[in-house]
């Protein structure tokens, strides 16, 4: 989800993982964690515009219809850690 997400410049999130196969599910397995929803938002740089990373989360208590407003607010947080992010990508 998280390649889906910067290959489509677009915020992706998924309320039912129950089906879906991915990394996020190798990874939650070998912790004990398991994620039943997820929103994925690209991180863009502020001078180029190109997409250089992503932010994703996870939750495992319950499955959560994901708003507009948490997709507003996750793209802000995107956009406010951008910087640092082409920093650490330098």
């Amino acid at each position: 989800m998280v390649g889906e997400a910067i290959r489509n410049r677009e915020t992706i999130f998924k309320t039912d993982l129950s089906e879906e196969k991915g990394a996020f599910i190798q990874i939650g397995e070998k912790i004990g964690y398991t994620p039943k929803s997820v929103i994925t938002a690209p991180i863009f740089c502020q001078t180029t515009g190109n997409a250089i990373g992503a932010l994703q989360l996870l939750n495992s208590a319950k499955s959560i219809a994901w708003t507009d407003n948490d997709r507003a607010l996750l793209e802000q947080i995107c956009h406010s850690v951008s910087q640092t992010v082409e920093i650490l990508n330098q």
